[in-house]
């Protein structure tokens, strides 16, 4: 084998173990989902450490952060929202 062939095949080893270490880590921090909901509005569903955060996110100001208490069971085929209705979100985390 050449010198050239042995050095990529070197690399390549290297890479991969590179790789396995990093998935290897158990993360603290997870985006579960997050969704667009107007053009500067979106939402954030993350994990930290277990506990379960809604990030909103808007254009006029700070991002909100909210706890979730209770696991809401998941909604199979959901209608189309109207774009003119809209749900305040409360209980914010201090």
């Amino acid at each position: 084998m050449s010198q050239l062939k042995k050095r990529m095949v070197e690399l390549g080893v290297r890479v991969l173990n590179r790789w396995k270490r990093r998935t290897n880590i158990e993360r603290r921090l997870r985006l579960v989902e997050r969704i667009s909901l107007a053009p500067k509005q979106s939402l954030a569903l993350i994990e930290a450490e277990g506990q379960k955060l809604l990030v909103a996110f808007a254009s006029d100001g700070a991002p909100a952060f909210f706890a979730l208490q209770e696991q809401v069971p998941a909604v199979r085929n959901p209608k189309p929202a109207d774009a003119s209705f809209s749900i305040p979100l409360l209980g914010g985390v201090d």
